[in-house]
């Protein structure tokens, strides 16, 4: 964790990883929640 404060770089990575998995996941909700 110590790193994440040296690497900018990779934290923003890590923060778009995220976001895309999110964005990836939220269609597949709404179908099940909608059928």
């Amino acid at each position: 964790m110590k790193n994440m404060r040296y690497n900018p770089i990779e934290r923003y990575a890590d923060r778009s990883t995220w976001l895309l998995d999110v964005l990836l996941y939220l269609p597949r909700l709404l179908i099940k929640l909608l059928s």
